[in-house]
């Protein structure tokens, strides 16, 4: 009997591996299944041993920009349609891509194909190219026969994360060019502008005033040990990222962001946009409710959501249904949470999901040009304060000497 090697996340959340006895992959699959775990990548020793495949050394650190995953799946929609074998499109798509990390991936790809691999396997072997997420929807293709429907559902939810992203970016971009202008100009002042008007008002003679010895004396020591700074910063990021691999630090992190004003409300809604997101496209591939749950789960960045996600699987392994737990969550809006009952009640969970992303792709786009509305005058007031604190500055001790000299 084929032995098996497998990666499963577990009910709890954390990936776990191992091997087993099974004569097929779909027994192999069902084994798992009844065990409480989500497969991830299930493949048969022997496929993994393959001469073909040995002979090509690992690079599972190569990534793709997420523009050309989505290409890439829009193209492979395309040509599964026009009923052309895999491995020919594969081939066909390889051949016209302009990245060269795609082209070595999609050939390595095909080849595992050709020695016996499915594409969900094959495709596995590359995590950097390839999310979980991906592998897990096309294995569903294959397995239900509908390979081609699958691929053009996925390129519809790269897509849509695409644009969520996109607006996710867009909302940072622009505070954090504003408030580095802002920083380089202070310290342009403070290196090149300061150092001359400190020895004028030194040979003045004058008692300065307290604003311009803090930035006689910022400037000091920005010529002096600035590059202190850096090192500071390197430091606490390094602590902050330290901190943040905790599981306990990132749901502190994230519980911190989402009581933020404006952040909060705005992180909440692209974190609901993205679960719809998922499960819409999860659901309509046919993988069962509960194990979209945990892959979702398993998959959202927000520390908060996820517990909550975790918390929402086991009562719904016990029977609850989906809705109850997410209400019960309080984590997700009032209006999520209706709408799924909605959607659950008339068994249209699926749909009612992919309603619920459009409507928060919308209030997703509205929080954004809130949030830069409501942070541009933040920016502004405190750069005038910066600039007034400079300006007094430096006018004090001049009007000093403007009367001295009379």
């Amino acid at each position: 009997m084929p032995i098996y090697q497998y990666k499963a996340i577990n009910p709890e959340g954390k990936e776990t591996t191992g091997a087993m006895d099974a004569s097929d992959r779909g027994g192999a699959l069902r084994q798992l299944r009844s065990q409480g775990l989500i497969p991830v990548e299930v493949g048969e020793t022997l496929i993994e041993a393959s001469p073909r495949r040995a002979a090509r050394p690992s690079r599972k650190k190569r990534k793709i920009k997420t523009r050309e995953l989505v290409m890439f799946t829009h193209q492979m929609n395309s040509v599964l349609k026009a009923n052309i074998p895999l491995t020919q499109a594969l081939a066909i798509i390889s051949s016209q891509s302009e990245s060269e990390v795609l082209r070595e991936v999609l050939t390595e790809v095909r080849e595992a194909i050709e020695g016996g691999a499915s594409m969900a396997d094959a495709m596995r072997e590359h995590p950097g190219v390839f999310p979980p997420l991906y592998v897990n929807t096309v294995r569903m293709g294959e397995e239900g026969g509908v390979l081609d429907r699958v691929m053009a559902q996925l390129a519809e939810f790269l897509e849509a994360n695409y644009a969520l992203n996109a607006e996710v970016r867009s909302a940072m971009y622009y505070p954090a060019a504003i408030v580095c202008m802002a920083v380089l100009s202070v310290t342009f002042i403070l290196v090149f502008v300061m150092p001359r008007m400190t020895k004028v008002f030194l040979e003045s003679g004058q008692i300065l005033p307290l604003p311009t010895r803090l930035l006689i004396g910022a400037g000091d020591f920005l010529s002096t040990r600035g590059w202190t700074i850096p090192i500071i910063l390197g430091g606490l990021f390094a602590l902050m990222k330290w901190w943040l691999s905790t599981e306990d630090g990132r749901y502190k992190w994230y519980r911190f962001l989402r009581a933020m004003p404006a952040l909060g409300i705005f992180i909440k809604k692209v974190g609901v946009t993205r679960i719809a997101q998922t499960m819409a496209s999860l659901l309509q591939s046919g993988v069962p409710a509960l194990d979209a749950l945990r892959l979702v789960a398993a998959t959202v960045g927000d520390a908060v959501v996820q517990r909550a996600l975790f918390e929402v699987c086991d009562k719904v392994q016990k029977g609850q249904g989906i809705s109850k737990p997410l209400a019960q969550a309080n984590v997700f809006p009032i209006l999520f949470t209706q709408m799924v009952r909605v959607g659950e009640e008339s068994g249209e969970l699926e749909a009612m999901f992919a309603q619920v992303a459009n409507a928060y792709s919308l209030e997703v786009r509205y929080a954004t040009k809130n949030f830069i509305s409501l942070m541009e005058p933040i920016i502004i007031g405190v750069m005038a304060i910066v600039v007034l604190f400079i300006v007094m500055a430096l006018a004090l001790p001049m009007m000093k000497m403007g009367q001295l000299a009379h």
